[in-house]
């Protein structure tokens, strides 16, 4: 018990020195909370209606990287009902190599699938998780070649 008070102390005596010494404080972590809920705000207003973000009615890779913004957040658990709207709108680009990206726009289908593969992972990892596999099946194919798999 001893020990156990001394160590207390000790871990309260460090971090009274490392908020002192660095000037970080809970005032720090309040503002940024604060300006978190402003983003997310923001980004949950710019969503479409078909789950997607992005203009002229949704960009895969945006889409992506918007719900990838809000699940990872501290209130990610919110936000659970915009995030399956987004997974729908994800889901109608995925292709039968694997790859996740919209057919007309071919320069970014590496990158459309790495966003929408986190996405999908953040939304539900079990529900998604033979959508995930198929799609890092076809990035590590693109990155490596089918030999080296």
């Amino acid at each position: 018990m001893k020990l156990l008070s001394i160590f207390i102390l000790f871990m309260t005596t460090l971090n009274t020195f490392a908020t002192t010494a660095t000037g970080i404080d809970n005032s720090l972590k309040l503002e940024t909370l604060a300006v978190m809920g402003k983003a997310e705000k923001f980004i949950l207003s710019q969503q479409n209606d078909n789950g997607s973000w992005g203009m002229y009615g949704g960009i895969p890779a945006y889409t992506a990287l918007a719900v990838t913004a809000l699940k990872m957040s501290p209130h990610g658990s919110k936000y659970q009902l915009q995030a399956n709207k987004a997974a729908e709108y994800l889901l109608k680009f995925v292709n039968p190599d694997g790859s996740i990206h919209d057919n007309s726009e071919h320069a970014y289908p590496n990158y459309t699938t790495s966003c929408t593969l986190i996405a999908l992972y953040y939304i539900d990892k079990a529900k998604y998780a033979n959508t995930i596999r198929k799609g890092r099946r076809f990035l590590e194919g693109s990155q490596f070649g089918k030999d080296a798999m």
